[in-house]
């Protein structure tokens, strides 16, 4: 039976895969290699183009637990002396930080600054607000901003936040 169904009038039947498959086949596994290359360095670069957004995002983030330090430390000696309205940077010197005016680059690529400002208080309900109120010694607004090169611009991240004298010190 064998015999008979695998020749068929004297010739004898070939079975496996035709040029044209083999062809058809090399495309398709060529086509899906190119696309998932294609994927992997677009995604590379989306990476690389997102590090620096988190690390910024850290800096603001950094610079807000600072504040509250050197408000925890010392109210009198490291946030009333500050001027209002005072583009000021964070520098590391001699184990603790310090606010200054001197521009300080971080990692060759950010800029960080905060400045302080006044904040009003409502005098029956003790809410801060925008205009009017007496003014509130023991309490500043702190605006945050990090800035680095990102390709043709400068982007920012920035955050605000009120430092209160908590500890009346």
């Amino acid at each position: 039976m064998f015999f008979l169904n695998n020749y068929k009038n004297g010739m004898s039947r070939v079975h496996g895969m035709s040029l044209v498959e083999v062809i058809v086949g090399s495309a398709i596994m060529l086509t899906s290699m190119v696309s998932i290359i294609g994927v992997y360095g677009s995604l590379t670069s989306m990476s690389l183009r997102t590090t620096p957004r988190v690390q910024a995002a850290m800096l603001v983030e950094e610079t807000a637990e600072v504040l509250r330090f050197m408000r925890d430390t010392s109210w009198n000696q490291n946030i009333s002396i500050l001027a209002d309205a005072t583009s000021y940077h964070l520098l590391w010197s001699n184990n603790r930080w310090v606010a200054t005016t001197s521009p300080v680059t971080i990692s060759n690529q950010f800029v960080r600054t905060f400045i302080l400002s006044p904040v009003s208080r409502d005098g029956t309900s003790y809410d801060i607000v925008q205009t009017g109120g007496s003014v509130d010694t023991g309490t500043r607004k702190a605006d945050i901003n990090v800035s680095w090169f990102d390709g043709n611009s400068t982007s920012t991240r920035s955050a605000e936040m009120y430092v209160h004298n908590i500890f009346s010190n």
